[in-house]
This record gives structure tokens, C-alpha cells and sequence, in this order.
């Protein structure tokens, strides 16, 4: 997971307003290379809450997802409580790099 200055900072516009801001930062530190947008979540208010972008890290496909506002459980702590209690061989959580 990738921890921005961007992801902290207080979005009142919503995601759109750095949105691209976001994926240059996240391409320059990590090599990924978006494709094209998969699902856009949106608060109650109509603001762009995350988005899934579908791309390629390290030569394998992968999907981002660009969170703009600060959920109240870090979404790797809440991947790795699910991991702990799951006992599905099928059911996993998503990767985090």
C-alpha cells in the first residue's frame, strides 16, 4: 500500500480535483501503468470517493485503487483481519504492494 501525501491530505472536492496527481505519483514511485478505470465508489454527496484503475505492475496485470478519503480502518489492516479468520481456499483478499 502506498501512503501519500495525497491520500492525507483533507479532500474536500472530492477524488477528482487530484486525481491525476495521484496517478503520477503512483506511477513514478512504483512503475504502475494505468489502463483504464474499472469502478468509481461515491459518497452520499455525489463526491468521488475511490476508484479502480486496471493497469500493469512488475509485468503482471493489476488493479489500483486510488482512495480519496481516509477510511476509519486502514484497508490493510482490514485485509489482514479477513486472512486471519479465513479459512476459504478460494476466497482470498487482493494483494497489497
Amino acid at each position: 500500500m502506498i501512503s501519500t501525501t495525497l491520500q492525507k491530505r483533507k479532500m474536500a472536492n472530492g477524488l477528482r480535483d487530484d486525481y491525476s496527481a495521484v496517478l503520477s505519483e503512483v506511477r513514478r514511485r512504483t512503475g504502475f501503468m494505468a489502463t483504464e478505470s474499472v469502478m468509481t465508489h461515491y459518497t452520499s454527496n455525489g463526491e468521488v470517493r475511490s476508484e479502480l484503475i486496471r493497469g500493469m505492475h512488475g509485468g503482471k496485470r493489476a488493479v489500483l485503487k486510488v482512495q480519496g478519503q481516509m477510511p476509519e480502518l486502514d484497508e490493510r489492516t482490514a485485509i489482514d483481519k479477513f486472512m486471519r479468520q479465513n479459512n476459504n481456499r478460494h476466497v482470498r483478499a487482493p494483494k497489497i504492494y
